[in-house]
C-alpha cells in the first residue's frame, strides 16, 4: 500500500449555490473516500474541507467524519460546475465599487487544483491569480493520517550572487514576489520566507530566539503580501494538532516549487481571509482583524468596535497591568520569602521606582522535606501568614500579587487523592485500564492505582531536570474545572490574592494520543458571567462555537486529536470563571505562557517564555513581537526582560538596553532565575538611565492603554506593528523587523548590538494610500528629517547608552500622563487627571492629526459592561504659519471625570497653540491659557 497518496479521480456530489445555507457550496468525491468541500462564509473568507477515508479521520476521536459545523453564508455566491471538463467557478455576486470580488477555479480533472482570483471592482476577471495549489495539493499519509496542503510559491533558485540564508535576508532581494508572515511565537526573523516551523507547544526554556523549535505557542496562520499584484491574503489553518509549515525549507527539484503545511490528523481545514470589507481590497490590517473575529469566542459589549461592538475579550486587564511587573524565581524561594517578597516592593519604591505588580514564583508551594512543588499549598516555613502577605501587597501597598500555579497535582501533593476521587483528572488510555472492574491496572506506568483510572505522566517536580509522576487535570470536564477552582479559591483567592499565572500549560509531556478528554463542556463558548460583566447585553450565539468547527463541541475526544490545545484553552477559561465570580466587577489578571488561538478572551498577558540573558535574545524577541502580533496573539505581550536562564545577571549594558526596547511594549516585565534576582537598582551606575525610562513608562500609559483599547480590543491589531503595516509599497520595510511602530506614527528602533552607541536603519518615506512624502522628528536631536530618496533612506542616529533612538511621524501625537512614583493608578486620584500632549506638526507643511484617548476606572468591569468610559478625540491642524489649532471632542462620555490637556510642539518650533471648543461637543469644556479643561459629568 502506497504511504503517500493524492486523491485523484474526483466527482461533483453537491452544489447548493443559495446563499443563508449552513452547508459548502461546493462538494468533490471520489471512489476512496476522498472529500473536498469549498464553503464561502462571506465576500472575502472562504473555507476548504479535504476530509480523508473514515478509516483515518477516526484517530479524531470524532463522532463522524462530516460532523463539522459549517457557517452559514452571509453574502450570495453563485457556482458553475462543468462535469464534463471536470471544472468549477465559484464566484461572489455582490460587487462593491471600489472593492472587487473574490473568485475561485477549482480543477478536478486529476488532482484538485483551486485558483484564486481577486477581480476588480468592475467584474473584470484578474490576470492572473494570486494563489494557486500545487498539483498534489491535498496529498495524505495513508498509514498515520497526517494530511497536507501545498500551494506554490516563488521559485527558490538564487536571484544573484549576494543571497544570504533566510534569517539574514533584510532586505530581500527586489525581484522577490511573496513576503510570508505570522505564525505567531516562532523562531527567526518576521519574514517567514525559506525556514519551516514546527507548530507545537513544548516548554522550550533557554530557547535560542533565531533557530529553537518548536516555542511554547501554537498559532496556525500565516499571511502573504504579493507585492507583484499588491495583494494580501492570509490562510487560518482551523486546526490544533501539531503542524508543521514550511515556507522554503523544503526543496525538491523533481516537483517543483511549493509551501506546505501538514497536519499530524485531519481533516485538513482551511480558511482563506481576504479582510473584513473595510478597505478597498484585500489589507493586511482588514486580515489580522477578520482572523480576531474568526478565532475568538463571541463577545460583543459598548466598548467594542463601533460596527457590531464585538470585543477580543469580555473584559478589559487592568491599568496596573501596564505598569513595572516585577517577578523572580531566586526571590520566591528564600527561607524568609514572605518577607522578602514584601521588602522587594518596599525597596523597589525607597529607590524612586513604581511598582504595580509582583509575580510569585512556584518556590511559594515547595514541600520543606521534598523540595516537590504542591501548588495551592503554601510552605509555611517561608509563608508563615499568606493572607497578611496578600493583604500587605495588594490593600496596603497597592501591588497586585498574579501567583504560579501548573496545570498538574503530584502524587506526593497533600491533596491528590481527594482531587482524583473526585474524577477531576484526565482519563488513561483504553489499553492502560483494568481488564476488569476493580482490577489492578495492567500498564501501572500510565495508570493509577485509584478507582477513577486517572492517566499519569512525568512532570516537573522540584530543581531543574527533576521529575516525579502526577496527572493533569481535565479541563475540558466539569468535574475537572470545579476541583481545579476550588483549589484556587483555597489556596490563592482566599490569601487575598488577585491574580493568576497559569504556567507549564503547554501539556507537552503527555505522550500517550489514547489518553481522554471528558468533553462535558465547549471552551470556545464564554462561561456564564456575573452581571457585571455582562452587563445589560444580550450574552451572544453560545451555541455557535469555534470548537464546532474543528468537528468537537463536546463529547469526548483524545489526547492526539486536538487534545493539548483543548487543555491549554481549557485551564485559561477555567482561571478566568474563577476569578470572574470571585470578584464580578474587579479585572480578571491571568496571565499565561502558552497560546491557542482565541485565548485572549480569557487571558490578556503572555510573555516569550524562559529566554536566556543574552545579546542574541535581546536582539531576535523584537522580530517575536511583531510576528505574534500580525497573528492576533495576547495583547499583553514582552519579554523577560535581563533574561530568565543563564549562570549569569545581565550587564549594566544589556540590562539597560533592554528596558529601552520594552519601554514601549504593552507588557514590561523583569523576571529571572539566578542566584541574585535581577533588579532596577542593582547597578548604581545605570540608575539614573533606569529612573528615566520606568518615568517614561508610566507616563505613557494613557497613551499605551488607549492603543490597547482602540486597536487590540476594538480591532484586534497589535500595538507594536512592523514598519509595513504602514508602508508596505517600501520594499525594505518589507523585511525590517527590527525597529517598530508604536500606534501608527511613533516609529522606535532600540539598541540591541553589545558596545553599540548609535543605530543604523531604514527610514521610509511613502505611506501606504498617502501622496505626500513622510517627514519624521527626532525627538533626541530635535530635528526634522525628510528622507532624501522617494523610497526612503539609511539613516543613522546616535544612541549613548542613555538613549532610546525614538522619531515620531508628522501629524503624530504622544499623550503623557504625570509622573507616577507608586503605581499606574496613582494619578486617578487627582481631580484634575492631568494629560500633557506633544504636538508633531511639521512647520513648513500642512499636518493635522488625531488621537483618541481612552479614560476609565482602570478596576471595573464597567466600561466592557455598561460603557463606563469616556473617549476623547484630541486632534491638531495647522492654521497657518503661526498657529496651530487643537481640540478635544467628547466621543463618548461614560466615565465621569476631568481632564486637563496642555499642548507642546517639537523643539524649536515658536508657533502659537490656539486651543479651540466646539460647542455642540458632549462634555463641559473651556479653555485656560493654552489648556483644555474637559469635564464629564
Amino acid at each position: 500500500m502506497p504511504r503517500l497518496i493524492n486523491p485523484v479521480g474526483w466527482l461533483v456530489s453537491e452544489q447548493s449555490p443559495e446563499s443563508g445555507e449552513a452547508v459548502p457550496l461546493l462538494s468533490l468525491e471520489n471512489g476512496k473516500g476522498n472529500r473536498l468541500m469549498i464553503s464561502p462564509v462571506d465576500r472575502c473568507l472562504v473555507r476548504v474541507v479535504h476530509s480523508g477515508p473514515d478509516v483515518h479521520d477516526t484517530t479524531l476521536g470524532l463522532k463522524d467524519r462530516d460532523g463539522i459545523r459549517w457557517e452559514k453564508r452571509r453574502a450570495s455566491w453563485s457556482v458553475e460546475a462543468d462535469k464534463h471538463a471536470k471544472r468549477a467557478t465559484l464566484r461572489c455576486s455582490e460587487l462593491h465599487p471600489g472593492k472587487g470580488s473574490l473568485r475561485l477555479e477549482v480543477g478536478f480533472s486529476h488532482s484538485v487544483v483551486i485558483r484564486w482570483f481577486w477581480d476588480n471592482e468592475a467584474g473584470e476577471p484578474a490576470g492572473e491569480p494570486f494563489l494557486v495549489d500545487f498539483k498534489t495539493a491535498y496529498s495524505y499519509d495513508a498509514r498515520t493520517g497526517r494530511m497536507n496542503h501545498l500551494v506554490c510559491r516563488d521559485s527558490y533558485v538564487p536571484l544573484s550572487e549576494h543571497a544570504t540564508s533566510a534569517n539574514n535576508a533584510h532586505p530581500a532581494d527586489s525581484r522577490t514576489r511573496e513576503y510570508a508572515y505570522g505564525l505567531g511565537e516562532t523562531k527567526g526573523p518576521m519574514m517567514k520566507r525559506g525556514k519551516r516551523y514546527i507548530i507545537e507547544g513544548r516548554d522550550s526554556l533557554g530557547a535560542d530566539p533565531e533557530e529553537t523549535d518548536p516555542l511554547y505557542k501554537l498559532c496556525p496562520f500565516y499571511t502573504v503580501y504579493n507585492r507583484h499584484l499588491g495583494q494580501w491574503y492570509g490562510l487560518y489553518y482551523n486546526t490544533l494538532s501539531p503542524s508543521v509549515f514550511d515556507f522554503g525549507g523544503e526543496h525538491d527539484f523533481s516537483t517543483g516549487d511549493f509551501r506546505s503545511f501538514s497536519v499530524e490528523h485531519g481533516p485538513l481545514d482551511y480558511y482563506m481571509l481576504l479582510g473584513d470589507g473595510d478597505s478597498p481590497g484585500p489589507s493586511l490590517p482588514g486580515i489580522v482583524s477578520q482572523l480576531a473575529r474568526l478565532v475568538t469566542p463571541h463577545s460583543s459589549g459598548p466598548a467594542g468596535d463601533g460596527k457590531d461592538l464585538w470585543q477580543a475579550s469580555p473584559t478589559l486587564p487592568p491599568l496596573s497591568q501596564f505598569g513595572y511587573l516585577a517577578s523572580s524565581l531566586t526571590l520566591s524561594e528564600r527561607h524568609d520569602a514572605q518577607e522578602a517578597v514584601l521588602d522587594y516592593v518596599r525597596e523597589t519604591r525607597k529607590h524612586g521606582f513604581a511598582i504595580d505588580s509582583m509575580h510569585l514564583s512556584s518556590g511559594y508551594c515547595q514541600d520543606a522535606k521534598t523540595g516537590h512543588r504542591n501548588y495551592f499549598t503554601w510552605d509555611r516555613e517561608k509563608y508563615p501568614d499568606p493572607a497578611a502577605m496578600g493583604k500587605a501587597l495588594e490593600s496596603d501597598l497597592n501591588c497586585q500579587v498574579i501567583i504560579n500555579v501548573k496545570p498538574w497535582l503530584l502524587e506526593a501533593h497533600p491533596l491528590y487523592e481527594r482531587t482524583a476521587s473526585a474524577g477531576a483528572f484526565m482519563r488513561a488510555a483504553p489499553d492502560a485500564r483494568p481488564m476488569t472492574k476493580g482490577a489492578m491496572p495492567q500498564d501501572e506506568d500510565r495508570c493509577t492505582r485509584l478507582p477513577s483510572e486517572n492517566a499519569r505522566t512525568i512532570h516537573w517536580s522540584a530543581q531543574m531536570g527533576e521529575t516525579a509522576k502526577g496527572s493533569y487535570f481535565d479541563y475540558s470536564s466539569a468535574q475537572g474545572c470545579k476541583e481545579w477552582q476550588q483549589l484556587m479559591q483555597e489556596g490563592v483567592l482566599d490569601q487575598d490574592i488577585t491574580g493568576v499565572w497559569i504556567d507549564n500549560n503547554e501539556f507537552g509531556t503527555l505522550v500517550d494520543d489514547d489518553e481522554e478528554l471528558k468533553g462535558d463542556i465547549d471552551l470556545w463558548s464564554l462561561p456564564l458571567l456575573p452581571p457585571e460583566i455582562n452587563g445589560s447585553r444580550e450574552v451572544g450565539e453560545r451555541g455557535t462555537t469555534i470548537s464546532q468547527r474543528f468537528g468537537w463541541g463536546r463529547g469526548p475526544i483524545s489526547v492526539g486529536a486536538i487534545g493539548r490545545g483543548v487543555l491549554t484553552m481549557g485551564m485559561a477559561r477555567a482561571t478566568y470563571e474563577a476569578l470572574c465570580r470571585e470578584q464580578p466587577n474587579v479585572r480578571p489578571v491571568v496571565v499565561t505562557r502558552s497560546f491557542v488561538p482565541g485565548m485572549q478572551a480569557f487571558a490578556h498577558g503572555s510573555w516569550s517564555g524562559d529566554n536566556s540573558t543574552s545579546w542574541l535574545s535581546l536582539k531576535w524577541s523584537t522580530k517575536m513581537t511583531l510576528s505574534i502580533g500580525l497573528s492576533c496573539g495576547p495583547g499583553l505581550y514582552g519579554h523577560d526582560i535581563g533574561g530568565f536562564a543563564g549562570a549569569h545577571s545581565p550587564s549594566p549594558e544589556l540590562f539597560v538596553r533592554w528596558c529601552q526596547q520594552s519601554l514601549w511594549h504593552t507588557r514590561f516585565t523583569i523576571h529571572s532565575w539566578k542566584k541574585v534576582s535581577t533588579t532596577l537598582w542593582m547597578y548604581p551606575e545605570a540608575m539614573s538611565t533606569l529612573h528615566g525610562i520606568i518615568e517614561h513608562r508610566y507616563r505613557l500609559i494613557p497613551m499605551l492603554y488607549s492603543l490597547y483599547v482602540c486597536h487590540y480590543h476594538r480591532k484586534g491589531w497589535p500595538v507594536l506593528k512592523p514598519l509595513l503595516w504602514h508602508h508596505s509599497s517600501d520594499q525594505v520595510c518589507l523585511t525590517q523587523d527590527e525597529q517598530f511602530l508604536v500606534g501608527s506614527h511613533v516609529l522606535v528602533a532600540p539598541v540591541t548590538t553589545f558596545e553599540a552607541r548609535s543605530v543604523t536603519f531604514h527610514l521610509p518615506s511613502l505611506v501606504d494610500g498617502e501622496e505626500t512624502p513622510a517627514c519624521w522628528f527626532d525627538v533626541q536631536s530635535g530635528r526634522w528629517i525628510k528622507p532624501a530618496h522617494p523610497q526612503g533612506q539609511e539613516l543613522t542616529l546616535g544612541a549613548p547608552l542613555d538613549v532610546l533612538p525614538t522619531l515620531v511621524r508628522a501629524g503624530g501625537l504622544i499623550v503623557l500622563g504625570p509622573p507616577c512614583r507608586s503605581h499606574a493608578r496613582e494619578h486617578l486620584r487627582d481631580a484634575e487627571h492631568p494629560r500633557h500632549v506633544q504636538l508633531f506638526s511639521h512647520p513648513n507643511g500642512h499636518s493635522r492629526g488625531t488621537f483618541t484617548l481612552i479614560e476609565d476606572d482602570g478596576t471595573s468591569n464597567e466600561a466592557t459592561g455598561y460603557g463606563r468610559f469616556t473617549q476623547l478625540k484630541i486632534h491638531f491642524k495647522d492654521r497657518d504659519a503661526g498657529a496651530v489649532e487643537v481640540g478635544v471632542d467628547v466621543e463618548n462620555a461614560g466615565y465621569c471625570g476631568t481632564w486637563r490637556f496642555s499642548f507642546e510642539l517639537p523643539k524649536g518650533d515658536g508657533r502659537n497653540i490656539l486651543p479651540l471648543v466646539r460647542a455642540e461637543d458632549k462634555g463641559q469644556q473651556n479653555i485656560e491659557g493654552q489648556e483644555i479643561i474637559v469635564a464629564v459629568q
